[in-house]
């Protein structure tokens, strides 16, 4: 009898210590174009091709967690939900996406890398906030440069977008569609370029 109870206590002891053992899996999330581009688009005069040559984000953002920001100032940091690739590369490949839309059908590279060297137009990205609370919004801001020859204008965005729920999901698409709004400001300020001079 003693042995049986031993035995028990033994599987009972391995159950539980392989229970203890088990990490949950990460869950990971990928930005993409969400918001539909007007029906009437059409491409920037000249403009064929974009690309986006300089993304800056700000280091507490630079890591694979979903950043959550709190009440009181505090952020926390979404160890089981990641982006599936960094923000410095997610935020222009969105950005460069939408924007081909909002242009027309331009082709428009997200880094220099691979890029034409004779892109008519070069944007250059620098996120001062990229703000995320679960289950209420998404809020950016982003300090924009488009240059076309020796033209340049500059501008602001700020958007914000609320969540349909509480998940991580709703959250991405959120910031998705606030990055919509970057590149809606970005198609409008490449037309208001003007055309560069005939070599």
């Amino acid at each position: 009898m003693k042995s049986r109870t031993r035995i028990a206590l033994a599987l009972t002891t391995a159950l539980t210590l392989a229970a203890c053992g088990t990490s949950p899996v990460p869950t990971y999330y990928s930005l993409s174009a969400a918001t539909p581009a007007a029906a009437a688009a059409t491409a920037a005069a000249g403009v064929r091709r974009v690309v986006i040559v300089s993304t800056t984000i700000p280091d507490s953002l630079d890591r694979p967690q979903i950043t959550l920001r709190e009440s009181w100032g505090r952020v926390s940091f979404a160890e089981y939900h990641r982006w599936s690739e960094s923000l410095k590369s997610g935020i222009p490949r969105t950005v460069a996406a939408q924007l081909s839309q909002d242009l027309g059908g331009a082709e428009v590279w997200p880094s220099s890398q691979a890029a034409p060297a004779d892109a008519e137009v070069r944007v250059l990205l620098d996120v001062t906030r990229f703000d995320s609370s679960l289950g209420e919004a998404a809020q950016i801001e982003v300090l924009w440069t488009v240059r076309r020859g020796t033209t340049e204008r500059t501008g602001r965005t700020i958007a914000r977008e609320q969540t349909t729920d509480a998940s991580y999901g709703a959250l991405v698409t959120a910031h998705a569609k606030a990055l919509g709004a970057v590149s809606r400001d970005l198609a409008a300020a490449i037309r208001a370029l003007p055309a560069a001079p005939a070599r």
